[in-house]
């Protein structure tokens, strides 16, 4: 999607829930790349909103995508990495109100 809309075909603009349903996809996919797959997108929405398109700006969904394909996986190490990204949205949040931690958050960390 993101290649067709570089390539000039505005009617495919990627966005937040386009990019976030990848990265769900990502989570459920049981692929032991998803965990990883899943944060890379996610900071790249953030790369490019901080380049300026807002409509790529990660929000809590997002972040409860990553966070949830990390709590899938099992792997070792996925439990301190959910805390990070908790902690990441909980310092971001104060300036960010899109990325305010919420009960699925809390929920997914408590598993």
């Amino acid at each position: 999607m993101m290649d067709r809309y570089l390539s000039g075909e505005g009617d495919v603009k990627p966005n937040t829930i386009s990019f976030t349903s990848v990265i769900d996809a990502w989570a459920n996919s049981g692929d032991k790349r998803g965990p990883s797959r899943a944060e890379q997108i996610m900071r790249k929405m953030d790369e490019l909103s901080k380049l300026g398109d807002q409509d790529l700006r990660p929000n809590t969904k997002t972040f409860n995508a990553v966070i949830n394909a990390y709590v899938k996986s099992g792997d070792k190490g996925s439990t301190s990495k959910v805390k990070q990204l908790l902690a990441e949205m909980e310092q971001r949040s104060k300036k960010e109100n899109n990325l305010k931690p919420n009960t699925v958050t809390h929920i997914q960390y408590c598993h």
